[in-house]
């Protein structure tokens, strides 16, 4: 049997429905480049550690208030309310600074990341996406609930509840 590590994906409640539902942790933009799109491969972004600290340790938006880049103040999404633990073979995780170094990343981009997610090192990248086969848990970190995503009737919740709609 291949050894596994286990890994967090944090996200936001409105996406918990539409991932219960899919079953499946979709692949996103590797932000390798900052003027290309897609320069990478699309991965799922995870962490080696279960908790995140106040003003999101992977460079997460943990919902309190912001200034975007024209100096408004803007409320952004609790990425950090919803964690998924997963275990996934330990040959797919890619430490992110290995990972993003082999695909070529700016040394610019490379170093303004690091600065943005002080805890980079912890970050880990799947390049492809995790099916709920490989999900172990799923909390809502504020308050403690863990989500069945097995129990059919507990996915109808969770679509209907309006904490997890826009």
């Amino acid at each position: 049997m291949a050894k596994t590590v286990t890994l967090y994906h944090f996200t936001c409640e409105h996406h918990l429905p539409k991932i219960m539902t899919d079953g499946y942790l979709k692949t996103t933009e590797s932000n390798l480049s900052i003027t290309r799109p897609h320069a990478g491969p699309d991965v799922d972004w995870l962490g080696t550690m279960p908790e995140m600290r106040p003003g999101g340790s992977y460079g997460l938006s943990d919902g309190t208030k912001s200034i975007d880049v024209e100096g408004r103040n803007v409320l952004l999404a609790d990425k950090t309310a919803i964690r998924f633990t997963v275990e996934v073979p330990a040959r797919d995780a890619h430490k992110w600074d290995v990972w993003a170094r082999r695909w070529g990343m700016h040394k610019r981009t490379f170093e303004a990341f690091q600065k943005a997610a002080p805890n980079s090192k912890q970050q880990r990248m799947v390049e492809r996406p995790i099916t709920s086969t490989e999900w172990v848990e799923v909390r809502h970190m504020h308050t403690g609930e863990v989500f069945d995503w097995t129990d059919p009737t507990v996915v109808t919740r969770v679509q209907k509840d309006p904490r997890f709609t826009y």
